[in-house]
């Protein structure tokens, strides 16, 4: 696979979480590990794998939404999992009203089941201290493997180089900061995500000659699984 999908493995017992990269990596697939949900949710906004997989659910991302899998003695709420013998019958009650409820609804009801309390704290908890640090902190570039740094970056080299060979090719190319406001390009750079796009700067040979400064080119793809492809060039 020149595009490796990458599966997303959630696991605490380490034994199991290595049993299950190796097979993982076995298939030809790219393996990212978490040991909890919140490690794993911060791995999914940063690197937005094809496929999840925890204990008693799996989720596959289809066109930039996850649909969620879950095992028949197994329930979720609100990310969090549990075993059917976990909870009470009230509890399996609950949840059958809740997810009958529209997402409107839900937002109106106060109580949680007791035996969702202390996730369910740590989590808001843990999203508010995200939601307080900006979504900009997050580098385009480490958001990228170096695998799929190297496929950008051949890429770009190829569009000086023979798409437009007016240029003469590459002398010098680099990322550019995640503070280069073209990631924040109303219409275009602005509509991906990390992980799904990268800038680089560049000085072409015939730029260098002429004396004129670097340009940038972005680099995107429209999810995970998608192609690389230049959305746009300039000064």
């Amino acid at each position: 696979m020149t595009n490796k999908q990458t599966i997303l493995i959630i696991e605490d017992e380490k034994h199991i979480g290595n049993y299950m990269e190796t097979i993982v990596i076995a298939n030809q697939y790219k393996a990212l590990r978490a040991m909890n949900g919140l490690q794993g949710l911060s791995l999914c906004t940063s690197h937005y794998p094809d496929l999840i997989l925890s204990d008693g659910a799996a989720a596959l991302e289809l066109e930039g939404q996850y649909i969620l899998f879950l095992a028949e003695d197994t329930v979720e709420y609100e990310g969090i999992y549990k075993k059917k013998n976990q909870v009470s019958e009230d509890t399996l009650e609950w949840l059958n009203f809740y997810y009958s409820l529209t997402a409107q609804e839900r937002l109106a009801l106060s109580m949680i089941p007791s035996e969702f309390v202390t996730e369910a704290r740590t989590a808001a908890i843990a999203s508010a201290v995200e939601t307080s640090s900006s979504s900009e902190t997050i580098s385009y570039r480490e958001a990228l493997t170096e695998e799929e740094l190297a496929q950008t970056e051949a890429l770009a080299m190829h569009y000086f180089t023979e798409e437009v060979p007016s240029f003469e090719g590459v002398d010098q190319i680099y990322p550019a900061d995640s503070e280069e406001s073209l990631y924040h390009n109303p219409g275009l750079e602005g509509e991906y995500m990390p992980g799904n796009i990268i800038i680089y700067r560049v000085l072409t040979v015939k730029d260098r000659r002429d004396g004129n400064p670097f340009r940038y080119i972005s680099i995107a793809r429209s999810n995970k699984s998608g192609a690389w492809k230049v959305i746009n060039s300039g000064y």
